[in-house]
């Protein structure tokens, strides 16, 4: 029951509303969507892997809804923002950016036509990725060595762990 619940108010819900405000969108002479979802949309948290599971599905829905719509005219922003310091989280001892500063940062994004917008330490999480993505799965060519041999030069590469000489 907890589990259905989760996924009804973090992805469900989202999707049914906008799916209800479409009409009206349609004939906006503007109209833009904002979904927010989250950073463990992108990075899943231990502690919350059904909260996590539920904003990645939004942000998937996000991206296909974005194009869907562009030859509408209308646009779809994607806000991820750290923990906001809302009731919901009162309790939780940790580091919360204002909903002043998301809602501004979604006003200037939407405003520009930006399709993502990351606010606060959030900010980091795309490079933070591409980065643990280089350190788990490694670069192609861990490193290479020259050997000169008696009358020739020979590059002994290591690709994941194994040895290549040329």
């Amino acid at each position: 029951a907890e589990v259905e619940r989760e996924v009804r108010l973090n992805l469900v819900a989202p999707i049914v509303l906008t799916g209800l405000a479409m009409p009206l969108l349609k004939k906006a002479e503007r109209a833009a969507i904002v979904v927010v979802t989250s950073g463990y949309a992108l990075a899943p948290a231990t502690r919350a892997p059904v909260y996590s599971a539920a904003k990645a599905g939004l942000r998937a829905y996000a991206k296909a809804l974005r194009r869907q719509v562009r030859p509408l005219g209308m646009t779809v922003t994607e806000v991820v923002p750290p923990v906001v310091d809302t009731p919901a989280v009162a309790r939780l001892a940790v580091r919360k950016v204002p909903p002043e500063a998301v809602a501004a940062a979604t006003l200037r994004a939407v405003a520009a036509g930006r399709p993502e917008v990351y606010v606060g330490a959030a900010r980091l999480l795309p490079l933070l990725l591409r980065l643990a993505d280089e350190i788990i799965d490694g670069p192609a060519i861990i490193f290479t060595e020259t050997k000169r041999g008696a009358d020739s030069l020979s590059h002994v590469l290591k690709i994941h762990g194994h040895s290549v000489e040329t």
